[in-house]
């Protein structure tokens, strides 16, 4: 789905349409036309498109750093072949840290992008925002299968089964996203995109939102397992439970800042809510939500996955004693310039002073 837009539909879909966008908002009006030549863009006040720019920057930037901290620690610390399912968590950590770099922090100079690099643009976009996704799925179907089949579990997954599905996850995802760039083209920037069919940006559209209410429903029927099986003590199920915890914070999360734009979206492309102001408004609320959520997710793997949390500590004990080193020392060397200072000033004075001074005549 393209995240800068919100279209209504379309009553006739064989003839081309384009996408304008206001800058820097994410809300995109459509319009019919063969040539485009009837689109308009509506202005904003300049304290929203600077509310626009603040917004962009600060998820973009607060993203990255996040997801890169959180591939750091899994790079260096995190053993793929006793913990597989980490290479999911990878991916998907990386799909966010590349949409948050490619889209929030870029986002508010898109009208100056060569027009040559907006379907790369959108591409990268398309698949990251799926790979997210998809890979969330993944995590639940991994999880259901070590809830359901506890004893055959590690026999039916390894490190190698996740690589290949991983692979074969890219390849699908890049491969759709390459070829929806046969169903539109650009404009004078890449703010204006113009389709010829939308079949394909529908089927687009509508497998986020399956994909995400499949893993929903997935991490639902986990939870009713675990809660229901009687074969496990009390501290055990606890510790179960422990487990599952950031599996299903991140996909209620995924859920609550994903779902609502995607199906407002849906809606305005049969409704034509774009002259809604009400639904105009809560789609571009959603929007910022399913952005905001892109820029979270790292959190929620720090928060609530153990190995994250005492490697993120760990690094934070190291800096705020290197800092404590580092300010000891500059006391000390400030300590001995003081000293210094006060010891050349009373060599001055001892110098200045006269060894036998005249004495006052009474």
């Amino acid at each position: 789905m393209d995240l800068t837009t919100l279209s209504p539909f379309v009553d006739e879909p064989s003839s081309s349409a384009i996408l304008t966008t206001p800058f820097p908002t994410g809300i995109t009006q459509i319009v019919n036309g063969s040539n485009g030549q009837n689109a308009s863009t509506s202005s904003l006040p300049e304290d929203m498109v600077m509310s626009e720019l603040l917004f962009y920057e600060c998820a973009g930037i607060s993203g990255t750093l996040l997801n890169i901290l959180v591939l750091f620690i899994a790079i260096r610390h995190i053993d793929t072949d006793d913990k597989p399912r980490q290479i999911l968590i990878m991916n998907m950590t990386f799909a966010d840290l590349v949409f948050c770099l490619v889209y929030c922090v870029t986002r508010p100079m898109l009208l100056q992008f060569p027009v040559d690099s907006c379907h790369i643009y959108y591409t990268t976009i398309w698949t990251m925002q799926m790979c997210s996704c998809v890979y969330l799925l993944w995590l639940n179907v991994d999880k259901l299968l070590y809830i359901q089949f506890p004893l055959h579990y590690y026999s039916m997954v390894s490190r190698k089964k996740f690589l290949l599905l991983t692979i074969a996850t890219w390849i699908c995802l890049v491969g759709y996203a390459a070829i929806m760039n046969l169903t539109y083209s650009i404009g004078n920037s890449c703010v204006e995109v113009m389709f010829s069919d939308y079949k394909m940006y529908f089927v687009m559209c509508f497998f986020y939102l399956v994909v995400i209410v499949a893993s929903f429903a997935i991490s639902v029927v986990i939870y009713c397992i675990a809660q229901t099986t009687t074969r496990m003590e009390h501290r055990a199920r606890t510790k179960l439970f422990q487990r599952l915890f950031f599996l299903f914070s991140s996909t209620m999360w995924t859920f609550i800042t994903s779902v609502p734009f995607r199906a407002l979206y849906l809606v305005n492309m049969f409704v034509g809510g774009y002259s809604n102001v009400t639904l105009r408004t809560l789609t571009d609320i959603s929007f910022k939500l399913l952005v905001g959520g892109s820029v979270l997710n790292p959190v929620i793997t720090i928060a609530t996955q153990r190995i994250y949390r005492v490697r993120l500590i760990k690094y934070l004990g190291l800096f705020k004693e290197v800092v404590s080193k580092k300010s000891t020392s500059i006391y000390e060397d400030s300590s001995m310039i003081d000293k210094r200072r006060q010891s050349s000033k009373t060599t001055i004075i001892l110098e200045n002073t006269p060894l036998n001074p005249p004495s006052t005549a009474l």
